[in-house]
């Protein structure tokens, strides 16, 4: 889990509910926010320096990688890290040290992101879109009009899911045709102004909203 306010990233015993590692990042202001496990490693990003810290699982720092301008999520998918980087609407490849950066046309405010279906899927906060690029050849492909808020992307096999903030308000994309299979409401919260979240949890999807302070599980697909 990540501590933005106090620059660490804390490990949580599921067995226990209990902390039992803190690790703080260099230098002193550094903000961590989002979070990739690619099964070896952590990424974190750091949105206060623009970069994602690579760590090993004991908290061992392996590298340090420059990003856009406000990095925001993060996720590891079978051709590397991805990450959104939230001010210049753009999305940054991380993979063998380096970083390869493309911009988002027609995305602004992105967040959420999940690899699924040989595409990257991104959610467009502020032009309530998302957006999804061929992993080849870093170009948009498909781009999904009208889902309100697009916030937290999670990808279960063929399915890629998008949690709008208001409500929130799950939205099931397939990940082949882009088409919008399915949406639920879970509540009626309004947008917030922090981030929802979004993890797939066995045969579950698990939803959070951080002013409705509710937790919300779903089955899949």
């Amino acid at each position: 889990m990540s501590v933005i306010g106090d620059g660490t990233v804390v490990r949580i015993d599921p067995a226990t509910g209990e902390i039992d590692q803190t690790v703080t990042l260099d230098p002193a202001g550094s903000e961590p926010e989002g979070l990739a496990w690619d099964g070896t490693n952590l990424w974190v990003v750091d949105q206060a320096n623009a970069r994602v810290v690579q760590l090993e699982p004991d908290g061992t720092e392996v590298r340090s990688v420059d990003v856009g301008e406000g990095p925001r999520l993060a996720t590891a998918g079978p051709t590397g890290v991805w990450v959104t980087n939230y001010v210049p609407g753009s999305i940054s490849l991380v993979a063998d040290g380096q970083a390869f950066t493309v911009g988002l046309p027609g995305c602004t405010g992105p967040q959420g992101v999940a690899e699924a279906g040989g595409k990257v899927w991104v959610a467009c906060t502020v032009t309530s879109s998302v957006v999804a690029l061929d992993v080849e050849s870093r170009e948009v492909v498909t781009t999904i009009e009208d889902v309100p808020d697009a916030d937290a992307v999670v990808a279960s096999e063929d399915t890629v899911y998008v949690v709008g903030q208001s409500g929130p308000t799950v939205y099931a994309i397939d990940a082949a045709t882009g088409e919008i299979r399915d949406e639920v409401v879970l509540g009626d919260a309004a947008k917030t102004q922090e981030n929802v979240g979004a993890a797939v949890v066995g045969d579950e999807l698990v939803v959070t909203h951080p002013d409705a302070r509710t937790i919300y599980t779903l089955p899949l697909p």
